[in-house]
């Protein structure tokens, strides 16, 4: 009887031991996740530099200079393209008022007009000025006026102003041998060692049709100018700061 317990126990001990090893390297395996499975799932680590390695400086660029320069030009034309179609509607002439690409200049106002009052028969130049300083912290302009009472032999007069601290003009002195027709080479020896700071000048256009323009210039840009035809009058300024106003007259 008791040889019969022993025999059954040891028969069951036997059965749960296949069983132990069957599961232990079968089935739990199973459940195990593949390597393959594992390496797909999670996404791929690259080395990173930290952050604090870079600084956040930002020095302009030579583009970034250049994108300014051309976003101020760009804003020059479109007021310069606004201030045709003035002349346009203001004088009822059919002048090209396409010109939002140009600059605000004398010469790009004359080919605006030339369609309406053909080309200028007569331009005169009346005076200019140069305001520049020197290494000593000194201020002066250079001006100089033509006179064309005799209109076969023109008079040039030169002045030279010592501007204040207020920046209010001093005439000072000269001899007459210099301030009275002097030379082109004359005038440029005044500003020898100096920085211009501004230039204008004025003059006068006539057409064919006895229309009359005054013109001012500064810094080589149109600054303002008045258009006579017939009994209309445009007068436009300050078109070299950006602020430019027309009249209608």
């Amino acid at each position: 009887m008791n040889k019969k317990y022993l025999l059954i126990i040891a028969v069951t001990i036997f059965i749960m031991v296949i069983f132990y090893w069957q599961d232990n390297y079968f089935g739990r395996g199973n459940m195990q996740p593949s390597f393959g499975s594992y390496r797909e799932s999670v996404a791929p680590v690259t080395e990173s530099v930290p952050q604090d390695n870079f600084t956040n400086e930002v020095t302009p660029s030579a583009e970034a200079v250049i994108g300014a320069d051309a976003e101020a030009s760009t804003t020059e034309n479109v007021l310069f393209s606004n201030v045709l179609n003035e002349i346009s509607q203001c004088l009822q002439v059919k002048n090209t008022t396409d010109q939002a690409a140009q600059d605000p200049t004398l010469s790009n106002l004359l080919a605006s007009l030339q369609p309406a009052l053909g080309e200028a028969t007569v331009y005169t130049d009346d005076w200019a000025q140069t305001d520049v300083r020197y290494g000593d912290g000194v201020t002066k302009r250079i001006r100089t006026e033509i006179n064309y009472d005799n209109p076969g032999n023109p008079v040039r007069y030169l002045q030279i102003y010592k501007l204040n601290e207020e920046g209010i003009p001093e005439l000072e002195e000269m001899d007459p041998q210099y301030s009275i027709n002097p030379t082109d080479e004359y005038i440029a020896s005044l500003m020898v060692g100096s920085d211009v700071m501004l230039s204008e000048k004025g003059g006068r256009a006539y057409f064919q049709g006895g229309e009359e323009m005054s013109i001012i210039e500064q810094n080589g840009k149109l600054d303002s100018f008045t258009l006579t035809k017939g009994n209309k009058t445009l007068n436009c300024i300050s078109l070299a700061t950006g602020a430019s106003t027309c009249q209608c007259y």
